[in-house]
């Protein structure tokens, strides 16, 4: 068994610092919504971001990258 952390493993990392950081700032207590479903809500939204971005790189034949591999590529105002 591999020792290295997998996928899922990352995606329940950021999901309990998710939680933890709501927990932290009392965020869940304006909609009186437990950390856990803010966290999963949260994530969700992440996902459908990745997901619409996927499919607008797709629609204009872009090829997806992720980050920057030169200062020329950035967009204004990021530096």
């Amino acid at each position: 068994m591999s020792n290295h952390p997998t996928q899922a493993d990352d995606q329940n990392g950021l999901r309990s610092e998710i939680k933890h950081a709501l927990n932290r700032a009392s965020a869940e207590n304006g909609s009186d919504t437990p950390d856990h479903v803010l966290a999963d809500y949260l994530l969700a939204c992440l996902a459908a971001f990745d997901a619409a971005t996927l499919a607008r790189s797709t629609w204009y034949g872009h090829h997806q990258q992720i980050g920057f591999t030169s200062a020329e590529e950035e967009p204004e105002g990021v530096r």
